[in-house]
């Protein structure tokens, strides 16, 4: 199956703060996964606004490096933490670009 050309230029926002992280990440574990970068790195913006509520959809993100070997994101708002719906997990896409140069 050939790859089919599609209009338009892929959407990929590389900034300083992102490539500084994923950094971090590969200097504290060098065997981590592009799979467990990809959990911190970016959350389809279409997906969750249809399928998160108002609260959800505002909430602050935060990094947890408390499970050792795995990063995961976690709502940094108390309150909102029991709000958060099974279906939360499957907004995450396991993709990510990794720079370059780090």
């Amino acid at each position: 199956m050939k790859n089919l050309l599609r209009p338009g230029q892929a959407h990929v926002v590389t900034n300083s703060t992102t490539i500084s992280t994923v950094d971090e990440l590969i200097r504290q574990n060098r065997r981590i996964t592009t799979r467990e970068i990809a959990v911190i790195g970016k959350v389809c913006a279409q997906w969750v606004s249809k399928h998160l509520s108002e609260n959800l959809k505002t909430a602050k993100w935060e990094l947890d490096f408390s499970n050792t070997g795995v990063t995961t994101l976690r709502l940094s708002t108390p309150f909102l933490r029991a709000g958060i719906s099974v279906s939360m997990s499957m907004a995450i896409i396991y993709s990510c670009t990794v720079p370059h140069k780090l």
